[in-house]
């Protein structure tokens, strides 16, 4: 059975080092690659694929494609736009970085929340959006360089029935209960947080957080969503559902954590 991770760029994935992980646990003798895949070629390479492959984890800049090329979307897919898990022969697509980031904000036992922020754009952002609400959120203050770019979250909102605000980078976000920062780390800007909650920094290749120097008890490595999501990608690789538990579950995550250097 193979598996694999496709995007652009794709050297830096650590997915192949938790699914190993979680395959290895659950005594699966499964393959997982990473696939350089550029952007407007993900139909033309799944269909390159034979029938050895059960399903794909997406990445960027490639979840819109994925989510245009399944023929059936979890809930989380469909709010969002956004597939980063496929299984091919269905062609079911899902969402798991909603899970992730939920389950990421559980780590610092932040499961609730009022008022919250986004910070950054991209399918992330559509993402966090959906996981604030979930944790209850009313109100999501968005800061983006390009303001006009935060109206496509706009549909997402309302249907949510959340308080959408959306501003410059520039602008100042006081006292939410959490923040979701999905600024990549070629971004050179540090956004202005005041008296903030939790902050879940997405950017787990940066190494050290850009919010770090002034609420480094209060960040959440992206790594914590890296690994959540992906634990529910292996629950849909092998049952074939984000809810279905895995035989050894704990023991499945803690070798996936351990993989990528999480204590």
């Amino acid at each position: 059975m193979r598996l694999g991770v496709v995007g652009s760029p794709i050297a830096h994935s650590k997915s192949p080092f938790m699914q190993k992980a979680a395959f290895g646990v659950l005594g699966l003798r499964w393959e997982y690659t990473a696939e350089q895949v550029e952007r407007g070629s993900f139909a033309d390479h799944v269909q390159s694929l034979d029938a050895r492959w059960r399903g794909l984890s997406v990445t960027a800049p490639l979840k819109e494609e994925a989510h245009q090329y399944a023929r059936e979307l979890d809930d989380d897919a469909r709010l969002t736009g956004a597939v980063n898990t496929l299984l091919l022969k269905s062609r079911r697509g899902f969402n798991t970085d909603v899970d992730g980031i939920v389950r990421a904000f559980g780590t610092r036992r932040v499961t609730t929340v009022r008022r919250a922020a986004v910070i950054g754009g991209g399918s992330t952002a559509a993402s966090a959006l959906v996981a604030l609400a979930r944790m209850g959120a009313t109100a999501v203050e968005v800061r983006l360089r390009t303001v006009a770019k935060g109206e496509s979250l706009r549909p997402i909102a309302d249907e949510l029935g959340v308080e959408l605000l959306i501003d410059d980078l520039d602008a100042p976000v006081e006292r939410p209960d959490a923040v979701v920062s999905t600024l990549p780390s070629s971004a050179a800007v540090t956004p202005t947080l005041v008296r903030p909650g939790a902050i879940l920094d997405a950017d787990y290749a940066r190494g050290a957080s850009r919010y770090d120097f002034d609420h480094e008890d209060r960040v959440i490595s992206g790594l914590e969503m890296l690994a959540a999501q992906a634990l529910t990608q292996v629950k849909i690789f092998v049952g074939g559902a984000p809810d279905r538990e895995l035989p050894n579950e704990a023991r499945v995550y803690e070798a996936m954590r351990a993989s990528i250097g999480l204590a």
